[in-house]
């Protein structure tokens, strides 16, 4: 998500925060264990939504697994921390 949050931040969420276009949130991936955080680019009348990453040249995102079905965002991000 690099410019936005550089590796090694940590973010907060709500878990029930709105998701619309340009949210930045944490989600499970859909075929790792792992969550990760992308910014919201569009969401469909169905529940799919199709995540991205700031930075397309390093990023994985929908375009590499797809939209993910909404009940797979953790919630919306609301602050990030510089952590040791």
């Amino acid at each position: 998500m690099s410019p936005t949050l550089e590796p090694g931040e940590f973010v907060l969420y709500d878990s029930n925060g709105s998701v619309t276009v340009g949210t930045i949130v944490v989600a499970r991936h859909p075929h790792q264990p792992i969550e990760i955080v992308k910014r919201v680019a569009a969401v469909d009348p169905i529940g799919l939504v199709e995540l991205r990453s700031d930075n397309d040249a390093v990023g994985t995102d929908s375009r590499a697994f797809g939209r993910i079905d909404a009940e797979q965002i953790a919630g919306t991000v609301t602050i990030s921390l510089d952590w040791p």
